[in-house]
């Protein structure tokens, strides 16, 4: 793997892999620390699936923007780290799974973004109520995009 030297420093050792440098930063910094995102975002899905005070529609709304947001960020970290070890199963938050840091293969990185995206796509709304909020367009271009 080549190593971009151009600015030397904390770009040369990112750019190699080393990434110990990163543990002494603020947290949020640098991009490791959004695997703690994931998490989150797997946690609030679970929760959201358990809900029984939202009514159905809207109850699938915020899963597929929740489900939207953790796709877009694996996108990005895939796409800056390769495929890295994050919980996708909220049974496992909070057990040993937290501390396994294998890398998963890229074909099952890959599907991670892919199923999160396809449900965003097909449960978000054309056009939100609220401003601001995701929408089927920015599912369907973030999934274009990595497809």
């Amino acid at each position: 793997m080549p190593t971009f030297t151009l600015w030397g420093g904390h770009w040369q050792a990112v750019s190699s892999g080393n990434f110990a440098a990163m543990r002494s930063m603020d947290a949020m910094r640098h991009h490791i620390e959004k695997l703690r995102f994931i998490t989150r975002f797997t946690r609030i899905i679970d929760d959201l699936e358990k809900a029984t005070v939202l009514n159905e529609s809207m109850k699938k709304q915020l899963i597929a923007e929740a489900r939207m947001a953790r796709g877009w960020t694996l996108f990005y970290l895939l796409h800056s780290y390769g495929p890295l070890p994050v919980i996708m199963d909220p049974a496992k938050i909070g057990t040993e799974a937290g501390t396994d840091l294998t890398r998963p293969d890229r074909s099952t990185f890959v599907q991670y973004i892919i199923n999160d995206l396809n449900y965003a796509a097909e449960n978000l709304p054309v056009t939100p109520a609220d401003y601001g909020r995701f929408n089927k367009g920015i599912a369907l271009v973030v999934l274009m995009r990595f497809i």
